[in-house]
């Protein structure tokens, strides 16, 4: 199996004619405002759905089945979450996409550049090997409440 792309988006759209797959709004950059200064400098999670999303295809490797693993890593490089999973490249097909539904982010008390790093292994593997990393730029702004 080889990593083709991988792309953070707000909602994905799968046309059930073509099969083909519409990724809408792409994500780069998120900007939160919060009405709670006392919150500036500690952990908070914020809830907000999206997806990442990942294109394979098949090579002439006999494995078909893979352990997926994705991790988000903060600004200071610290890893913040991790979500595994199983790949089963069905043998009668030549690509796949992985779909990953998020709700929630949690940040820690450091904004900036967090990076989600795509890691596939084989099944006679012993390591993870990362296929992709997606920087995605988090800023916050605090607020007094009640202030405009």
């Amino acid at each position: 199996m080889k990593h083709i792309w991988s792309v953070l988006c707000k909602k994905t759209v799968i046309d059930q004619e073509t099969n083909n797959i519409s990724l809408l709004e792409s994500l780069e950059e998120l900007k939160f405002e919060i009405r709670d200064s006392k919150l500036k400098g500690k952990a908070i999670n914020i809830p907000f759905d999206f997806e990442l999303v990942s294109y394979w295809i098949k090579d002439d490797s006999s494995t078909s089945k893979f352990d997926s693993l994705i991790e988000l890593y903060d600004s200071k490089k610290r890893k913040i979450a991790a979500f595994p999973g199983k790949i089963n490249f069905p043998k009668d097909k030549k690509r796949l996409r992985t779909r990953l539904k998020i709700q929630g982010i949690g940040i820690t008390e450091n904004y900036g550049t967090y990076v989600f790093k795509v890691s596939v292994k084989r099944e006679k593997d012993s390591k993870y090997s990362v296929v992709s990393e997606i920087p995605l730029d988090i800023k916050v702004e605090f607020k007094e409440a009640g202030s405009i």
